[in-house]
């Protein structure tokens, strides 16, 4: 396999009803070149953190649940915890051995619905949640460990 090139941009997405709720990301974008045509995008999206405001009150909601705290304290947190999850994967990719440069802020373009359609899934990649806080643990996972720390995803 070639080396390929990792784009990884932090996004974000707000929701505005009664309440207002946003969801904090990592795009993480990557284009092979596939052996019976020309060039692919590989997407995918990491949730990294969501909270809810509503008047002066702040809520994180994922990845772990902190209510009942000023709203810019909840957007601080949140925004904190995108940056702590977009240098894991920066770690993560770069000890990649098919992985041969890893840029952010940037990405290839794809479809706005690819976007937020589902979200990726980071078992397997040694990136946790653990102590209020996303780390990466080492090249290799531990495989079948449960914590009360992990990610709530409702």
């Amino acid at each position: 396999m070639r080396p390929i090139n990792v784009l990884l941009m932090p996004i974000g997405q707000r929701r505005v009803m009664a309440e207002v709720d946003t969801t904090l990301a990592v795009q993480v974008t990557a284009q092979i070149v596939e052996q019976q045509g020309g060039p692919a995008i590989l997407t995918a999206t990491f949730l990294a953190a969501a909270y809810s405001t509503l008047g002066d009150t702040g809520s994180l909601l994922v990845p772990c649940k902190e209510q009942a705290q000023s709203v810019q304290a909840a957007q601080q947190r949140a925004h904190a915890l995108r940056t702590e999850l977009l240098h894991c994967l920066v770690q993560a990719l770069q000890e990649h051995p098919s992985v041969a440069c890893v840029q952010h802020p940037a990405r290839y373009c794809i479809p706005d619905e690819w976007v937020w359609g589902h979200y990726a899934s980071l078992a397997g990649s040694g990136i946790r949640f653990q102590m209020g806080h996303w780390t990466w643990l080492d090249a290799v996972p531990h495989i079948g460990e449960n914590s009360c720390d992990e990610p709530s995803h409702s």
